[in-house]
């Protein structure tokens, strides 16, 4: 996983993941519930590359980290299952 830190990457961070990312069948953008429109903006540009990118939201909470650790393993390791089908 990679944590951007805010929702404007730079060129070298965009270089970066778009490194990683082209070697990998699915990408999953989990964008911070108050930056969607920031989260669309970077999937479509991941997207552009020719990376396949879903976006999900962590509503009702705020951003993934912020979402009870318990459940929050449950929902990345659905994420890993219907990646591996």
């Amino acid at each position: 996983s990679i944590a951007l830190m805010g929702t404007a990457p730079t060129d070298d961070t965009m270089a970066s993941i778009l490194g990683y990312a082209k070697d990998m069948e699915h990408v999953t953008y989990f964008a911070d519930r108050d930056a969607m429109d920031a989260g669309i903006d970077f999937v479509s540009t991941m997207m552009k590359e020719g990376c396949f990118v879903t976006l999900s939201s962590p509503s009702p909470y705020k951003d993934l980290a912020s979402i009870p650790r318990k459940k929050r393993t449950d929902i990345l390791q659905q994420y890993i299952d219907r990646c591996i089908k």
